[in-house]
């Protein structure tokens, strides 16, 4: 079935890939597969979940970072922070998120990001792509304008990535968790 069909995918484009990389579409494969069964085997019980997010937003480190706000254009924009849905997110159980780097060019600054998240109860995913400019926007606090800065190490380039696609995380994790939770 779904493994059969997965592997022989990983084969047909073994002739391109490099063995170290066969390794590791393997054990994602793998990985993925043992997600899914667990999944079936452990189902969730919705009540002990809202128990323990109930409990876990009563804990002053959560909800000291549960949200987020700040003005724009004089009108106060507040939401849930990535650390609050994360947390939410591992009590929900069988259900996953993250993001990946899918490409980087450092001659035109962009990378190019994926956000997602995957409820393997539901078998729902949502993902979506990011372009992360390697540029951060900066205030002069002699004139209050803003300006752009171009990103040059490693590191800078990195940890931008990271903050701007986390944002992108956060709502693929808020668009699969239910309403009421």
């Amino acid at each position: 079935g779904e493994l059969a069909s997965m592997t022989n995918a990983l084969d047909r484009s073994g002739s391109s890939a490099t063995q170290t990389t066969q390794i590791e579409q393997a054990r994602a494969t793998a990985d993925v597969l043992a997600a899914m069964e667990a999944s079936k085997r452990w189902p969730r019980t919705e009540s002990v979940c809202e128990t323990k997010m109930i409990e876990a937003c009563k804990r002053p480190l959560v909800a000291e970072r549960a949200f987020w706000s700040f003005r724009r254009s004089g009108e106060l924009i507040t939401g849930s922070t990535i650390h609050l849905m994360r947390t939410i997110g591992a009590i929900w159980t069988n259900f996953q998120w993250g993001y990946a780097e899918l490409g980087r060019d450092d001659d035109t600054g962009l990378s190019q990001m994926v956000a997602w998240a995957w409820d393997l109860e539901q078998n729902t995913r949502t993902s979506a792509g990011v372009l992360v400019p390697h540029f951060r926007d900066v205030t002069d606090k002699s004139t209050n304008k803003k300006r752009r800065v171009k990103l040059d190490t490693m590191r800078d380039v990195q940890d931008n990535n990271a903050n701007i696609v986390a944002r992108r995380v956060r709502t693929m994790i808020a668009n699969l968790l239910p309403d009421w939770y």
